[in-house]
């Protein structure tokens, strides 16, 4: 539930419009329809879609992938 007015929200809005993309590339990768994108310093370094359906791995979840890309990410940005 939203309080008040949220700062800046076209900006956070352009990362959930990016997460919505996510999503519709797992719903038609036959994966449940859910993304997400790691933000540091306003740029994505990190996005992911759950890879369980084609790996066939419960491991390989969306959250888990995602923070592995922003990992390799961080660690060329540093």
């Amino acid at each position: 539930m939203v309080f008040g007015p949220i700062p800046d929200r076209e900006y956070h809005e352009s990362f959930m419009r990016k997460a919505i993309e996510m999503a519709q590339l797992a719903l038609q990768s036959d994966e449940t329809p859910v993304g997400c994108v790691f933000v540091r310093d306003g740029e994505v370094i990190g996005r992911g879609i759950n890879g369980t359906n084609a790996s066939l791995n419960v491991s390989i979840n969306l959250v888990i992938s995602s923070l592995f890309r922003s990992q390799a990410t961080l660690t060329l940005i540093e």
